[in-house]
């Protein structure tokens, strides 16, 4: 969004999509050079007119679907690692560039979950660095956007822990890297949330975890069905078994391909006490 017209251009299609189709939320994903800082711009203070531009955008979209609704449109954000945790590293280019996204529509913001894929390693607030694909990976990106971090754009305070989720691929073929185990997502998850044991040489600085803690996203639900590169629906079953939930929309002991059908008769008594 290189511009005011671009900007009301995406607010007013945005607006018409999410109308006509009845979607209730929008997700924030941009890649590769979508956003990127410069010298003199800031967490607090972006001076970068796309990011700029956009934080304006969602905010106007959220307005008006409020306005039109009387409901608050759901905000998520699904940025790759090195436009959040990479800050850390440096703070220039797309490192570090979803911050001032994430910043500014903070109170908005009901899920962050990061893509802990097609990562290179990242620093964790520990100051060590750690790989992608790996327990310690999803509990140090975690907590790193729950305890906030320093950057040379300014600190970035954290999220609440409901806020943040993790991002995974639901099997190998679904990403370049990134993909683990559900034995392994589980070592991971169980720490940071709380009730499990450390799976790896990362030391949460909040003991006792973060039983509050947002959830899992994956990429993708397509992924998850197919039964080339994993079990079907393993990872929903994983995270039912992580979260102690029994919502997921798996498919039990019906075929996802099965049609029913079935027809009812209803029938209209008048009242016996009724005198007209």
């Amino acid at each position: 969004l290189s511009n005011t017209t671009e900007r009301d251009q995406f607010v007013l299609s945005m607006g018409n999509i999410i109308s006509n189709y009845g979607f209730d939320g929008i997700d924030i994903d941009l890649e590769g050079s979508s956003l990127s800082v410069s010298s003199g711009s800031t967490i607090a203070n972006p001076v970068d007119v796309p990011i700029v531009n956009m934080i304006n955008a969602i905010k106007s979209i959220l307005s008006n679907y409020n306005t039109s609704t009387g409901k608050k449109l759901l905000l998520t954000m699904a940025p790759e690692t090195a436009f959040v945790q990479g800050g850390m590293s440096a703070y220039s280019g797309v490192w570090g560039a979803y911050l001032p996204l994430i910043h500014a529509l903070r109170d908005q913001l009901d899920l962050l979950h990061v893509q802990l894929y097609n990562s290179g390693t990242m620093y964790g607030i520990d100051g060590k660095i750690y790989s992608v694909g790996t327990p310690d990976f999803i509990v140090a990106m975690s907590e790193a956007v729950i305890k906030g971090f320093n950057t040379a754009g300014g600190f970035f305070t954290g999220l609440a822990p409901e806020k943040v989720a993790v991002g995974l691929p639901a099997c190998s073929l679904a990403a370049g890297s990134g993909y683990m185990s559900a034995t392994a997502v589980q070592s991971g998850m169980n720490y940071l949330l709380g009730k499990g044991a450390k799976p790896g040489t990362y030391t949460l600085q909040q003991t006792g975890g973060y039983p509050t803690f947002g959830g899992m996203m994956t990429w993708s639900i397509n992924w998850d069905k197919t039964t080339s590169c994993a079990t079907s629906y393993e990872y929903a079953q994983n995270y039912a078994t992580i979260f102690n939930s029994s919502g997921c929309a798996v498919p039990g002991g019906l075929a996802t391909s099965s049609v029913l059908t079935t027809s009812a008769s209803l029938n209209w008594n008048s009242l016996a006490s009724a005198s007209t």
